[in-house]
């Protein structure tokens, strides 16, 4: 059985694509303003802070979009946000909606 089809069909249904990312700093450094690094249509929401050694610090973003033509894919907004940032991690999930 072929999946082709499908794909096609998962690629024309809108959904919203989740996603987390993480970017070194220095320690103690302001929480960088990564909106402006974001394709348009991309939102990012502060989560988390993990201390990584004693001088850098992880910071967590949940990251928001929806798909469909013209939309972003989740490799243009990574590549988006290593123009700008240290990016340490980044996960992508999909929901149907």
């Amino acid at each position: 059985m072929t999946l082709s089809p499908l794909k096609a069909f998962g690629l024309w249904l809108s959904s919203e694509q989740k996603g987390s990312v993480g970017v070194i700093l220095p320690s103690g450094s302001e929480l960088p303003d990564i909106a402006q690094s974001l394709p348009p249509g991309v939102e990012a929401c502060f989560i988390a802070v993990r201390p990584l050694d004693m001088a850098q610090e992880e910071i967590v973003f949940e990251i928001r979009w929806k798909t469909g033509s013209g939309k972003p894919t989740a490799a243009e907004v990574l590549n988006s946000l290593r123009t700008r940032h240290a990016v340490r991690s980044f996960e992508h999930r999909t929901t149907v909606t």
